[in-house]
């Protein structure tokens, strides 16, 4: 199993687990003791993630490091380029830092949304009981949840129909695992895991390939070229860049990939003299 897949595995273990969780809380049968232990449950499984995010992050990135070192060692040294001096290290701790952060704070919104969906449990057992809606902080549940009990009041339907409508209402807002909220946004659990994965990999990667040409002192990287559409990457596919910024020919390297979730692109040591016998052969 690759380390984008023990992550996604992480997170939709921890999915599954909260939606269980999530489903035991039945509007015909709600308690507020059944809910106090599906938050307590939430906020345990959200500090457990944030041992196995750091414990992830601190394996998986030097990995990643590792392998893009060796592969630009191996392209400097057929640039013919020596090594002086080892830089590295200081970013590689950082990346692993910055991750730890970016994970823990998406864990901390799992138990802010498990409440609202155990408030919006509470609402629905007080629709189901006494057909009548009260003033609830969550707006949208609240809105679909007196449209439900409307409808079935008009529809003469029974206490036992409208409590099934209602939990599957509930049920449905858990189903697709959006236990993360990031800048208003909902995620799925394994797919918010997939996005940081691959893009902060990528960054491992990136910052390997630019630490090591510090190491050998080559100065010159140029961008992966693989014909994307994305109008973000194109300005930058198959370019070549200065990484100090004091080439009279090329321009300095200002964005390093990834620039954006998911981004694929990387960079590869060049040299002038690279660059020149290419232009020959083209």
């Amino acid at each position: 199993m690759n380390d984008i897949d023990r992550l996604q595995g992480i997170y939709g273990a921890a999915g599954r687990e909260l939606r269980q969780s999530l489903r035991a809380i039945n509007p015909a049968n709600y308690s507020d003791i059944r809910a106090a232990a599906a938050s307590t449950k939430a906020k345990e499984i959200a500090r457990v993630l944030n041992v196995a995010a750091e414990r992830w992050a601190s394996e998986a990135i030097p990995r990643a490091y590792a392998k893009s070192v060796r592969v630009s060692k191996t392209a400097l040294e057929i640039l013919g380029r020596k090594p002086r001096r080892k830089t590295y290290d200081d970013r590689r701790r950082r990346l692993i830092d910055d991750l730890s952060v970016i994970l823990i704070r998406a864990n901390g919104s799992i138990p802010k949304i498990v409440e609202r969906y155990l408030a919006a449990a509470a609402l629905a057992s007080k629709v189901v009981k006494t057909t009548q809606v009260r003033e609830f902080q969550y707006a949208e549940a609240s809105e679909d949840i007196e449209r439900i009990a409307a409808d079935a009041m008009k529809k003469e339907l029974s206490r036992g129909t409208l409590s099934s409508q209602v939990r599957d209402y509930l049920y449905d807002l858990i189903e697709d695992d959006q236990f993360i909220e990031i800048g208003g946004r909902m995620y799925r659990m394994k797919k918010y895991a997939d996005l940081i994965a691959r893009t902060t990999l990528r960054e491992a990667q990136t910052a390997a390939t630019i630490d090591l040409c510090h190491d050998y002192e080559n100065d010159l990287v140029q961008w992966s070229d693989h014909a994307t559409e994305c109008e973000l990457c194109k300005p930058f596919e198959g370019r070549i860049y200065s990484i100090s910024g004091r080439s009279s020919e090329y321009p300095p390297l200002e964005e390093e990939p990834p620039i954006h979730p998911n981004c694929e692109h990387s960079l590869l040591p060049t040299s002038e003299e690279a660059i020149a016998v290419r232009e020959e052969r083209a």
